[in-house]
């Protein structure tokens, strides 16, 4: 649960998912704490839906932990706001990927 005030932002209004489908973005939530697990840091939130996940971090954030994600291995290495080297393990979700035709990935564009 956030406890910060959101204000309007005027930066976009939309932002493109991975999909390609866009979503409107609503306020933004300035210096947030968000608690990793193996660290807590702060981070300005933009309020929008997501489906399954919680947050998103932004290339901002990920440039300046000079964040580095081993996609293999699901970690990723960052430097924390004390200037720690951190690693945060992602979850195994056991989803299996589908593979699609080029014609079917067509009809979602």
């Amino acid at each position: 649960m956030i406890k910060h005030k959101a204000t309007p932002q005027y930066e976009f209004r939309h932002v493109e998912m991975a999909c390609g489908m866009k979503r409107n973005v609503g306020k933004m939530v300035k210096d947030c704490e968000v608690d990793l697990s193996v660290c807590k840091t702060k981070v300005s939130l933009y309020s929008t839906i997501l489906g399954v996940y919680d947050i998103v971090m932004g290339m901002d954030w990920l440039e300046r932990h000079e964040a580095l994600l081993d996609c293999k291995d699901k970690i990723l290495h960052f430097t924390d706001d004390d200037g720690q080297r951190k690693s945060l393990r992602g979850k195994n979700r056991g989803v299996s990927l589908r593979f699609i035709s080029s014609m079917q990935l067509m009809k979602f564009r």
